[in-house]
């Protein structure tokens, strides 16, 4: 094999046999979810944003909602009475918990890259 070869199979499997889900504690109890998120989402959120219609439809907030959390957990909270403060404060931390496992993630493969270079 060529030494311009990359397994991105391989290193994402490797990458989600080490990742732990995010736990998220929210009315007394824990939840765990997914800690990544689609690509698509992010392209469609930074999309609203540029043209200026950062305002997202009632079924496009619950969709991301389902995506982000997943769709049982959301349900609960919603029973649970959860208002758009609660939601949005709840979006906004976990989004930013995907930002900084992003960089964090950028930042080891640049390690990695630089202890990969003779």
């Amino acid at each position: 094999m060529s030494e311009m070869y990359f397994d991105f199979d391989a290193y994402m499997d490797e990458r989600k046999s080490q990742e732990k889900p995010f736990v998220v504690k929210a009315f007394n109890k824990k939840y765990e979810i997914p800690s990544d998120i689609p690509f698509d989402v992010v392209l469609d959120m930074q999309r609203k944003e540029k043209d200026g219609k950062g305002v997202m439809q009632n079924d496009q907030v619950e969709e991301l909602a389902n995506m982000i959390f997943g769709k049982e957990t959301f349900q609960e909270w919603l029973k649970s009475g959860i208002g758009m403060t609660g939601v949005m404060v709840l979006m906004e931390r976990v989004i930013g918990m995907y930002m900084s496992k992003a960089n964090n993630t950028m930042k080891t493969m640049a390690k990695e890259q630089q202890n990969a270079t003779p």
